[in-house]
């Protein structure tokens, strides 16, 4: 998997940065990367699935759940320094041992189908800006529109009676965005991964990837592309001026 430097640089000093820098031997050297990751829970012990460096094992796993992502199956968005394995609490060589230096907790859900429930994932503007499929979820990348960071908004992937795979292996569905009751007056970012277990046709070998529709603003429509031969990317856009607030 690709490490893009096309996404907004992460910030490569945190004001935990500073912090542990104080405590680090002058001749230590530090590798700072951001890391896409699942969340995986073994009674206290704690795990990330990284789409791109393997299995990693935080040396301070209290940070996940300060950010209540202590579950299995949550994706998460950190920045990590990556340590010498020495380091390591883990008898498994292979994982490397890494410290989170700050989380974003990434929306993780399932997809929706429309004919099964009540319309209530809107259609408002919604801005897609990259994506990528890791081993197991679509990635999606967006822009929107909000006034309150707090005020939860409702973004979806959605299915209908009517989507399909169609000629080209490409799997039709609608990505949603349901703002409630905030006004939208300022670009917020945000990012979602959706459980390609609750995709059926994801597994079906005709199955290619994805076309994603989506109202790009003034009720115009446009879609984006994601297939299964594409490079995946892992992207870097942490704001740590303001985590907004999605469900």
């Amino acid at each position: 998997m690709k490490l893009l430097s096309r996404i907004s640089k992460i910030l490569a000093v945190f004001f935990s940065c500073i912090a542990l820098q104080s405590c680090m031997e002058e001749n230590d050297t530090l590798t700072y990367l951001p890391v896409i990751a699942t969340v995986q829970m073994d009674g206290e012990n704690i795990t990330l699935d990284s789409d791109d460096y393997g299995l990693l094992k935080p040396t301070n796993p209290g940070v996940i759940a300060t950010n209540e992502a202590n579950q299995t199956g949550q994706r998460i968005l950190a920045s990590a320094v990556f340590m010498e394995k020495e380091q390591s609490t883990s008898s498994d060589a292979s994982v490397q041992p890494v410290q989170l230096l700050d989380l974003y907790k990434i929306l993780t859900k399932d997809i929706d189908y429309l004919h099964t429930e009540e319309d209530v994932f809107g259609n408002a503007p919604i801005l897609i800006i990259g994506g990528y499929l890791s081993k197991e979820h679509l990635n999606v990348e967006f822009n929107i529109w909000r006034s309150e960071a707090d005020v939860a908004h409702r973004i979806s992937l959605v299915r209908t009676d009517e989507d399909g795979i169609d000629e080209n292996g490409l799997l039709e569905v609608e990505l949603r965005h349901n703002p409630g009751n905030d006004t939208q007056s300022k670009r917020s970012w945000g990012l979602v991964s959706f459980n390609l277990n609750s995709i059926a046709e994801y597994a079906m070998p005709e199955c290619k990837g994805f076309i994603i529709k989506y109202n790009s603003g003034a009720n115009q429509y446009a879609t984006y592309v994601i297939t299964k031969a594409s490079d995946s990317e892992t992207y870097a856009h942490i704001n740590a001026k303001e985590f907004a607030s999605y469900k």
